[in-house]
């Protein structure tokens, strides 16, 4: 049985919604002992509910750039997601919320 990130120790760093109604949420997940930051981005194409997350431990002996390289991936993900041809996730950074966004 897979073991869930949200185990108790689990923080929100961040909960923020745009003037266009998506939001992200960071926080920070615990799987025994390792640590992980996990993003969650919240987001509507009509009448269509979106929901985009990813999770990444933080490893001590990892890359100092991996965290970078998982966020753009993610990102180039959510900004894939359309609904009926509408992109639920606008722009370069869907994680973004400010009012551009």
């Amino acid at each position: 049985m897979a073991r869930r990130v949200s185990e108790p120790g689990g923080v929100i760093v961040s909960d923020k919604t745009s003037a266009k109604g998506r939001r992200v949420v960071l926080s920070r997940g615990q799987q025994g002992t390792t640590p992980y930051v996990v993003v969650d981005i919240m987001g509507a194409a009509g009448d269509v509910f979106v929901w985009a997350g990813a999770a990444w431990p933080l490893l001590e002996k990892g890359s100092a750039d991996w965290s970078d390289t998982v966020l753009k991936d993610f990102k180039a993900v959510a900004t894939s997601i359309t609904v009926d041809g509408a992109s639920v996730f606008p722009g370069a950074d869907p994680t973004a919320t400010s009012e551009g966004d």
